[in-house]
């Protein structure tokens, strides 16, 4: 059950790393948002945990 939800997850992540390519760029991708970790899609909703409060401030800043 565990190892399903770690590969359903690991495919909303891959799915929205696809999605953003489209509109942000690379640099941007590689330097800010690889960096998040997906912990959670719910309802649409998704959580993530960032590298330090300066990485997760720029994220809600710019991207939320």
């Amino acid at each position: 059950m565990i190892e399903r939800l770690a590969s359903s997850t690991n495919l909303i992540w891959e799915d929205l790393i696809t999605h953003l390519r489209a509109k942000i760029p690379e640099d941007i991708i590689n330097e800010w948002i690889l960096k998040l970790k997906l912990i959670s899609y719910k309802n649409n909703m998704v959580n993530f945990s960032a590298l330090n409060k300066y990485h997760k401030d720029y994220i809600e800043e710019n991207y939320i």
